[in-house]
């Protein structure tokens, strides 16, 4: 076929657009073939419906900051899972502020439940890194995660890899962001050193440097 695919994958599809109301199916019977219709964009009740979700997860990652947007777009699909183990379908939800306000305060929820490592530092001593020289010999082990982030003390930072005071701008700070300042050279290299081969299953790095912590 042109569309370099099956039949039955290609019925397949156009099935499930039908479902989902982009294209209108009318049955012709007496073993007549089908005729298809492409609906308006303005009467397409599923395209709404997704507007409606996509703004508040837009909406969510600007008020937690903190938040990666994967976390925050997990979260969302995790959302949608739950809606359909309830039998929920996506395209009869109600688009109107109150359902977006509930769905948007749903998964702030969500997401802070399930970044409260993001939120509150952990206390727990397996998910802090309190000394990186041991970080560095491989005596402090990390958990094999795509997605870290380390809590690290502000003043044991500095004292553990000798650097000059670092920044009050600084003491939270975006790896990424960090590492591009030329004038945090030394501290830039330590960070890059962190995706380096010796730990290159970290894909995503958040550094929190906290005065208070520790």
């Amino acid at each position: 076929m042109a569309c370099n695919c099956t039949k039955k994958t290609a019925i397949k599809y156009i099935d499930e657009l039908c479902e989902k109301g982009f294209i209108l199916k009318e049955r012709n019977g007496n073993r007549k073939t089908n005729s298809y219709y492409l609906m308006d964009i303005d009467k397409i009740d599923h395209l709404h419906v997704s507007e409606m979700f996509w703004r508040t997860v837009n909406s969510v990652y600007k008020e937690v900051e903190v938040c990666l947007y994967e976390d925050v777009y997990e979260c969302f699909i995790k959302m949608l899972e739950k809606l359909d183990k309830e039998g929920i379908i996506f395209r009869e939800i109600p688009v109107d502020a109150e359902t977006e306000s509930h769905i948007r305060e749903t998964l702030l929820s969500r997401v802070k439940k399930e970044g409260d490592d993001m939120f509150n530092p952990p206390t727990c001593e397996s998910c802090v890194v309190k000394d990186w020289c041991k970080l560095r010999s491989g005596e402090v082990k990390l958990p094999p995660e795509h997605t870290l982030t380390y809590c690290v003390g502000y003043d044991k930072l500095e004292k553990a890899i000798g650097l000059a005071k670092i920044p009050k701008e600084y003491r939270t700070a975006n790896l990424h962001n960090y590492v591009e300042d030329a004038d945090n050279a030394d501290f830039a290299t330590i960070l890059k050193d962190l995706l380096s081969n010796s730990v290159g299953f970290v894909t995503s790095v958040k550094i929190y440097l906290l005065s208070s912590y520790l």
